[in-house]
């Protein structure tokens, strides 16, 4: 396979240095098929993978980076990202993207009090691929009467709402009220609101909110 000059597919891509096009790729600005595209002849790019030289080890690793993130950029999916643990962002919500030297993408609720306090220069658009299932935790805090079985009846709300609940601790709070914690795995924004209305549909629940780190 006849591959073209790397530095000439780096400035076809718009990229200065083999560092900047390789961030991108990191940042999820850029992927491994974007520059095949420009370092493979058109009419060899359909027969055969670049699988040797420079270009090829780094699109393998790559490639082989598949995320389960649902998230695009640009309407590209299966970009690497870490979701924000401040806002701890669900499908469904306005989000954005923000760039961190050494961490990559990080996905932040659009209304996320850190990013918006961070540089506008970092920041990009991204949006959830709503054809993609995937699950997120998010903590929920139940305030409710404390008497007996009431931890029972919130469980078996939440599973009627078909969420799991990966953790729960509650607390006694002494004025005969109890503060009950869950951490639970809902599929988008859609989901957590019917969470919230079958918890609140308890006898005993006084009061039902999401909370962000």
């Amino acid at each position: 396979m006849a591959l073209k000059s790397f530095d000439q597919a780096i400035l076809e891509l718009g990229f200065r240095t083999a560092d900047d096009l390789f961030a991108a790729v990191g940042y999820g600005k850029l992927t491994a098929g974007q520059i095949l595209s420009h370092a493979i002849p058109k009419d060899e790019l359909k027969t055969q993978p670049a699988k040797t030289g420079p270009i090829g080890r780094v699109l393998e690793k790559f490639s082989r980076k598949k995320s389960q993130s649902a998230i695009m950029i640009g309407g590209i999916d299966n970009v690497m990202v870490r979701f924000a643990n401040c806002c701890n962002p669900l499908p469904g919500e306005p989000v954005t993207g923000f760039i961190t030297r050494g961490r990559g993408l990080t996905v932040h609720a659009v209304d996320c009090s850190q990013v918006q306090a961070s540089d506008p220069d970092r920041r990009i658009d991204v949006e959830w691929d709503m054809q993609r299932k995937t699950s997120r935790p998010v903590k929920i805090q139940v305030i409710c009467a404390d008497q007996k079985g009431m931890l029972v009846g919130i469980s078996g709300a939440i599973s009627d709402a078909d969420a799991n609940i990966a953790s729960a601790t509650v607390h006694s709070r002494g004025d005969k009220k109890g503060t009950n914690l869950f951490e639970v795995d809902v599929e988008n924004l859609e989901h957590l609101n019917r969470v919230i209305r079958e918890i609140k549909k308890v006898k005993g629940v006084i009061r039902v909110n999401r909370v962000r780190n």
